[in-house]
């Protein structure tokens, strides 16, 4: 590894927990305690989503991981992106899609308190799995104890900092919202970039497998999780918004698991690839999906 490669490296395994607790902190900053209520208004469609984002994305992306031709990093890789909660970004695209604004933040905010639990169960199972085929794989654990310990403190922590923001200074919190997001979009990108190009050989090498494994999952899980939110009896805007919620995971906590706790970065291969390649099947999903159900009145409330 040359020095600029080893220098890049360095910077992203410092750079990456202090940038997701800021996008964390900017999260908690769209919160409220009555968006953790709204699981009683929205019990049906939040227990849907919670399946669907919980254990059938994990489930089909262990389906996916066994596919012919993919190597073990990008097999590892998958069930990472596949065990992280939702992020800000799946709220985003629910508001431009006219989805169920309230249901996609109430997802989003219980996959994040969720998943400090279930993320060491499914990454183990993945290296259990998989990591025969990877140089020094007996170092690759990823220790249960001090990853709940780490996810608390850059997910429900930070999110509870942001809260507490937003109920002492509601006024100051809109107006700094919409700059933090865009910034902490740039610093993300940024450090993205660093990591991919650190392992850029490695990337390459895979690309063509992870980027097929990418598009044809987030579009499964798109379609998947859209039918079962449909065949539980929810309207088309309920069903759009945890589809939205299911498809597209929170890149940036998958990235720092693979640096910060699991110190292998070479597993950044999918996760990378699926940062840049996810954003399309969603967008034009939610394109689809605004002219056919974006902007019904959603039925939640009632069920």
């Amino acid at each position: 590894m040359n020095t600029i490669t080893t220098f890049v490296t360095d910077w992203y395994v410092l750079a990456v927990p202090v940038i997701l607790l800021v996008i964390m902190i900017c999260m908690g900053m769209e919160l409220t305690t009555r968006d953790f209520r709204r699981v009683v208004e929205f019990p049906r469609a939040t227990l849907v989503g919670l399946l669907g984002q919980m254990i059938i994305l994990p489930v089909a992306a262990l389906a996916f991981a066994h596919a012919p031709g993919l190597s073990p990093e990008v097999a590892i890789g998958i069930m990472i992106i596949a065990a992280c909660p939702g992020g800000a970004t799946s709220n985003v695209f629910s508001y431009l899609g006219r989805a169920n604004i309230a249901l996609s933040v109430t997802l989003t905010s219980f996959s994040s308190v969720l998943c400090f639990l279930t993320i060491p169960f499914w990454i183990n199972l993945a290296i259990d799995t998989f990591g025969a085929g990877i140089d020094g794989t007996e170092t690759i654990r990823l220790p249960v104890g001090r990853t709940v310990v780490q996810l608390f403190v850059v997910t429900l922590l930070p999110l509870g900092i942001g809260m507490g923001i937003r109920a002492r200074w509601p006024d100051l919190t809109e107006r700094v919202r919409g700059p933090l997001r865009q910034t902490m979009a740039v610093l993300m990108g940024a450090a993205l970039f660093l990591i991919v190009g650190s392992e850029w050989d490695t990337v390459f090498q895979h690309f063509q497998a992870s980027a097929g494994a990418a598009l044809l999952l987030v579009s499964a899980m798109l379609v998947i999780a859209y039918l079962l939110a449909r065949a539980s009896r929810l309207d088309g805007t309920d069903a759009f918004t945890i589809s939205i919620e299911v498809g597209l995971q929170n890149g940036a906590l998958a990235t720092m698991i693979i640096v910060s706790l699991l110190a292998r970065p070479e597993l950044i291969v999918f996760p990378g690839t699926y940062a840049v390649l996810s954003l399309l099947p969603v967008a034009l999903w939610t394109v689809v999906m605004r002219r056919r159900v974006g902007g019904e009145e959603p039925s939640s409330a009632e069920t």
